[in-house]
């Protein structure tokens, strides 16, 4: 099996340029034997120039062709057309300008189809949310932009993972299951062309390359055709590869950025900032949907004391074990937050009052199990409210708990009592 990844641009142009010069020059050399005397025959030599750089290197060819058979015909005569050296040379140089140009211009007009391509690829990635949209997007685009060229009937994304690589997403015929060695090497060695037949599989020849981010490989788009896939494909494919793994480096940036802001980096619980906006959206919703809304703050009892008489960093060390005692103690709907130093917030989506009465207590119990912590006693105070006792909005909502909270903390007590909102 073939799996040497070819110097395409190189060859490419190498193939474009060799049969053009060798064309020129022999058409010099008839010009200097003086066999094209006249401006007819350089007029002829131009068309399948003209035709070739604007049709393809086959027009270019066959005008060449023509005009050989032409520029003779009225040296000689069609009875007294003879492939001699001299007609030689000039068969030579119709058909090689023609060709030559017809690559020229083949050339020119797929490089600026690939922009073309490239440009509409960069739209659309960039339009992505995240990094499993844009793998679950790139098969598709491959598949569609190059739907009129002889791309393969597969094309997908696979993903590393323990013992191998698992196909995610894929356009046409679905992934064959025997791609860990081709995608291995991707990975290792980088972009792969295999130009031999897939064994156990209708396929001719195949492309991978890697997904780089941040310096991991986070996938390999594969490209499977049952023809020979062309080499000018091969850089295009490359760079529509290290588009999507910028995008995707951009996204992973992007995200970590938003859970800094949106994470408090002690507990691992939402931040205020965070708080703050879930709660107008919760509220949002439970007006639009017509279901309650629960909210409980709770307060530590005596973590100053803590702080002053085992020092800060078990202070810490509490604040994180009261994070995973909440995180215990919750629903999967409820929603944690750190609101400020030891104090703490819960939204109880579709949550009545007594409902988060209830929830108040569990968290405050969760809280009280940690005793003794480092010989100190912990407990915590709470206040809840609801959506169902009224309220023009989220800020009323809040200051229903905190009233309660505060109403508690005044009394000494450990958990809420039945204080009302506006005790």
């Amino acid at each position: 099996m073939d799996d040497e990844v070819p110097a395409v641009a190189a060859s490419h142009w190498k193939r474009l340029w060799i049969p053009t010069v060798l064309a020129l020059a022999a058409y010099l050399v008839l010009f200097k034997q003086g066999a094209p005397e006249r401006v007819t025959s350089v007029l002829l030599g131009g068309v399948p120039a003209a035709l070739g750089l604007a049709l393809g290197r086959r027009t270019g060819g066959l005008m060449g062709l023509l005009a050989f058979v032409l520029d003779s015909a009225v040296d000689v005569g069609f009875r007294g057309l003879r492939l001699d050296s001299t007609h030689l040379f000039l068969l030579l140089a119709y058909t090689g300008i023609g060709l030559g140009s017809g690559w020229v211009g083949e050339s020119l007009r797929l490089r600026e189809r690939s922009l073309g391509l490239l440009y509409r690829a960069s739209r659309e990635l960039s339009r992505q949310p995240d990094e499993e949209s844009v793998l679950r997007v790139l098969p598709q685009m491959v598949y569609e932009l190059f739907a009129t060229s002889p791309v393969g009937e597969a094309v997908g994304v696979l993903r590393p993972e323990a013992g191998g690589y698992r196909g995610l997403y894929w356009a046409g015929q679905a992934l064959p299951s025997s791609l860990d060695s081709l995608a291995g090497r991707a990975c290792q060695e980088g972009p792969q062309w295999v130009r031999a037949p897939l064994s156990g599989y209708p396929f001719r020849s195949a492309m991978a390359f890697p997904l780089w981010v941040e310096g991991e490989c986070a996938g390999v788009l594969c490209v499977l055709s049952r023809r020979s896939l062309p080499g000018e494909l091969f850089p295009l494919l490359r760079s529509f590869c290290e588009l999507a793994s910028e995008v995707m480096g951009r996204r992973r940036a992007l995200r970590r950025l938003s859970e800094a802001a949106y994470t408090d980096p002690l507990t691992g619980l939402r931040s205020r900032r965070s708080f703050e906006e879930r709660l107008a959206e919760e509220w949002a919703r439970s007006r639009r949907e017509g279901v309650p809304l629960g909210l409980v703050l709770l307060d530590m009892n005596g973590f100053k004391a803590v702080n002053d008489q085992i020092g800060h960093a078990e202070g810490d060390a509490l604040l994180q074990a009261v994070a995973q005692a909440l995180k215990g103690a919750s629903r999967s709907s409820d929603l944690l937050f750190r609101w400020a130093g030891d104090e703490f917030a819960v939204l109880l989506p579709a949550t009545a009052t007594e409902g988060a009465r209830q929830a108040g207590e569990r968290y405050a119990q969760a809280i009280a199990a940690l005793s003794p912590w480092k010989g100190q006693q912990v407990s915590a105070a709470f206040g809840y409210a609801s959506s169902q006792e009224g309220g023009q909005g989220p800020e009323e909502l809040f200051d229903a708990a905190d009233r309660r909270l505060y109403g508690v903390k005044g009394t000494g007590l450990s958990r809420s009592g039945a204080l009302e909102p506006g005790a």
